[in-house]
């Protein structure tokens, strides 16, 4: 990891984080569920759902973001497993 200094006005736009997906996935990343999360304070209680549920899958947690008129995820923890 790298962590240095920045400046604050090289940000031209931000947005508030919405809308969230957890994937849960087997263990052999196989099989997943997926839940969209509304409604939600912050990632800490996305983060804290997802451990919650998970049981034992391995969650991964994408925010949505919407453009225009497109929609995409930005992953921000997890992933899928590898295929055995």
């Amino acid at each position: 990891m790298d962590a240095k200094p920045i400046d604050q006005r090289d940000i031209e736009n931000e947005w508030d984080a919405d809308i969230y997906r957890v994937y849960f996935w087997t263990a052999d990343g196989g099989g997943c569920e997926e839940h969209e999360l509304t409604g939600v304070q912050d990632v800490h209680e996305v983060l804290a759902w997802a451990a919650t549920n998970a049981g034992d899958r391995v969650p991964e947690i994408f925010v949505r973001h919407d453009h225009s008129q497109e929609h995409g995820l930005i992953r921000i923890a997890g992933g899928r497993p590898s295929a055995a």
